[in-house]
C-alpha cells in the first residue's frame, strides 16, 4: 500500500469519524434511543374545585350577603336617626337656655358642653352617611 502524506490520513480519519458517529446515532434512534422515548403518564388525579368558583355565583349565599348589608344598612340608619334626634334637642336646650336665662349673650359652661357634643353628632352623620 502506497505511503499516505499526513493530509490525506486526516481527511481519511475525518470520514472514518462521521460515518462511524453517524451510524451509531442511526443504531441508536433505532432501539429507541433517550431522544425517542415517550413518556405515557396514566391520568392525574382530578383536583378539587376552585372553592372562589363555587360560591361565586351561589343564589343562597348571595341572598345572605344582600341580607346583611340591609341589616347593617337598617342599623346605621337608625343610629343617624338617633344622633339627629339628639342634635335637634341639644340644639333646643341651648336656645332655650339663652332666651331664659342669659340676655347677655355670653355662653356657658353647660352651653359649649352641648355645643361640642353637637358637634361631635353631626361628624358621626356626616361620616355614616357618607358610607352609605
Amino acid at each position: 500500500m502506497p505511503a499516505l502524506s499526513a493530509t490525506a490520513r486526516r481527511v481519511i480519519v475525518g470520514t472514518a469519524i462521521l460515518v462511524g458517529s453517524g451510524m451509531l446515532t442511526a443504531r441508536a434512534s433505532a432501539q429507541g434511543g433517550p431522544e425517542s422515548k415517550t413518556v405515557i403518564l396514566p391520568n392525574p388525579t382530578p383536583r378539587p374545585a376552585d372553592p372562589h368558583d363555587v360560591f361565586r355565583d351561589d343564589p343562597v349565599q348571595r341572598a345572605r350577603q344582600q341580607q346583611a348589608i340591609a341589616v347593617k344598612r337598617a342599623k346605621m340608619h337608625a343610629q343617624m336617626v338617633n344622633d339627629t334626634k339628639d342634635i335637634l334637642v341639644l340644639a333646643q336646650q341651648i336656645r332655650d337656655h339663652r332666651v331664659n336665662h342669659d340676655a347677655t349673650g355670653s355662653a356657658t359652661g353647660a352651653d359649649l358642653v352641648s355645643a361640642q357634643q353637637i358637634e361631635k353628632l353631626a361628624k358621626q352623620v356626616k361620616e355614616n352617611a357618607n358610607i352609605q
